[in-house]
C-alpha cells in the first residue's frame, strides 16, 4: 500500500519532505489534496441534504434545470442573461460534484425537488 501521495504539480521540496516523512514511518499526502479531502468529508457529513451548499439563486436554477428547461429558457424565466445562467450552471455542477444533466435530474428526484 501507498504511504505517501503527491500530485504531478508537487514541488521538488514537497517530494523531499514526503520521502523524509515516509522514511520515518509516517504517511504523507500532498497538502492541497489533503485540504480537498477534508473539505469533501466535511461537506458530505454536514447535512443529509446535499443541496444545502447551493445559494437560493443556484437552487432556483437547479430546480429549473432539473425540470428540463434550457439555459435560454431559464434566462427568460428569471430575466438574467444566458451567460449568467451558464456561470450558475457551472457552479452548481461543481458544488454538487455532478458531471452531467442526467446526474442533476437524478439528484433532484432523490431530494424530492421534482417527481420521477
Amino acid at each position: 500500500g501507498a504511504e505517501g501521495y503527491l500530485t504531478k504539480q508537487s514541488s521538488p521540496d514537497q517530494l523531499i519532505q514526503a520521502v523524509r516523512q515516509v522514511k520515518q514511518g509516517r504517511l504523507y499526502v500532498d497538502p492541497a489534496l489533503a485540504a480537498e479531502m477534508v473539505d469533501g468529508i466535511v461537506h458530505s457529513n454536514a447535512s443529509e441534504d446535499p443541496l444545502i451548499v447551493l445559494s437560493p439563486r443556484e437552487f432556483q436554477l437547479f430546480k429549473l434545470m432539473a425540470e428540463g428547461h434550457s439555459i435560454a429558457q431559464i434566462a427568460d424565466i428569471i430575466s438574467i442573461s444566458p451567460k449568467t445562467v451558464g456561470v450558475h450552471h457551472a457552479n452548481i455542477m461543481r458544488k454538487l460534484n455532478l458531471e452531467n444533466t442526467t446526474q442533476l435530474v437524478r439528484l433532484a428526484i432523490y431530494c424530492n425537488i421534482i417527481a420521477a
